[in-house]
């Protein structure tokens, strides 16, 4: 990812604006996609947390506060982690590339793993397996990323071409396969509602598929 002047030109631009919620929308998709996350992971406290593409640190941030520990933020743009780390002493934040295997080798075995917001520019095929291997015996791999039958994520796709990727419940089903060690795997769908004055998005029961075309799909993957 880091080798892509694409990403790395587009998230400096971003970072140079100031807006603290980076990728999404508007701070209320934030907070509700962060908040899913978190209760995605299960358990915290006491708990070596990774958040990969940790952006302005929130997420790290929240799982400090919660009692993850350690808690590890990487991310590939060099002033956003320099940020972080004025912003957030005691968290470990990390510049690197989720895509390279060598920087993944240095990172501990972890409990809980979270890839939010990330996957659209990545290949998750490629990446979370990676990131699996890092999760040690009982861990979760948690995951927020653009669900791939969604008209508006269509459009983005067409617009970006080979640059955003998706995923959709067949493909996370083929990743789940590979993963050595999965106990079970589940997804739910995060579905813009019409009235959006509470949170924004409307949320499905987890199971192993979804209804309909939710806008986001919110995986985590159990290892034994």
């Amino acid at each position: 990812m880091a080798s892509d002047t694409y990403w790395s030109n587009y998230y400096s631009e971003v970072t140079q604006r100031g807006e603290g919620w980076l990728d999404y929308s508007n701070p209320a998709v934030q907070a509700q996609t962060l908040a899913l996350c978190l209760e995605s992971a299960g358990q915290i406290h006491g708990h070596p947390c990774l958040d990969v593409g940790c952006g302005r640190g929130q997420l790290a941030a929240m799982l400090r506060d919660l009692g993850g520990a350690p808690v590890i933020g990487v991310d590939f743009i060099e002033a956003l982690v320099e940020e972080d780390r004025a912003r957030f002493p005691g968290i470990d934040f990390r510049h690197g590339d989720a895509c390279d295997e060598t920087f993944l080798a240095t990172l501990p075995p972890m409990d809980r793993i979270f890839a939010v917001e990330v996957l659209q520019c990545l290949e998750a095929a490629t990446v979370l397996p990676r990131l699996w291997e890092r999760l040690g015996p009982g861990g979760r791999l948690v995951c927020m990323v653009p669900h791939a039958p969604c008209p508006i994520v269509r459009r983005v796709r067409e617009r970006m071409a080979d640059r955003y990727h998706a995923l959709d419940v067949a493909g996370a089903a083929a990743i789940a396969a590979r993963l050595e060690g999965l106990s079970d795997w589940l997804v739910r769908g995060l579905t813009f509602g019409e009235d959006q004055r509470v949170a924004p998005y409307r949320t499905s029961a987890w199971g192993h598929d979804v209804q309909g075309v939710p806008n986001r799909l919110n995986l985590v993957f159990l290892k034994n």
